[in-house]
């Protein structure tokens, strides 16, 4: 009897990745969702590492973009719960912090990329890409 192989889902070319924006901060949430809207993406909002989590075990999230300092449960903790729910979901961590040891903090902890604040949307929207 032939082993049944399911072929992998291919998303359609036109379609953008769901992208979750996490941050503490309302107007910082807001105006990265924005921007990114407005470039064609498809995106959710969390408050909080808790809410954000939920939202990733729930399925469809492709790119989270997440705060690092937030009260409760910082970014690069839910960086590395999102990576051991599932590796793939893309994680550009967003730090106010410009240090050279955080960036590269990030990346080695499994981040994609990193945007510093104050941020630049074009300069988001190029790391989105990637």
């Amino acid at each position: 009897m032939p082993t049944r192989v399911s072929k992998p889902t291919i998303r359609a070319v036109n379609q953008r990745p769901h992208v979750l924006v996490v941050d503490d901060e309302m107007s910082i949430r807001e105006v990265l969702a924005e921007g990114l809207e407005s470039f064609g993406y498809s995106v959710v909002q969390a408050g909080n590492a808790a809410e954000a989590f939920e939202l990733v075990q729930r399925g469809g999230v492709d790119l989270v973009l997440s705060d690092i300092e937030m009260p409760d449960e910082t970014g690069l903790s839910l960086l590395k719960r999102i990576k051991a729910h599932d590796a793939d979901v893309d994680v550009i961590m967003v730090t106010g912090v410009v240090d050279f040891g955080t960036a590269v903090g990030t990346i080695r902890q499994g981040a994609s990329d990193y945007v510093s604040k104050p941020f630049n949307l074009e300069e988001v929207r190029i790391v989105a890409e990637r």
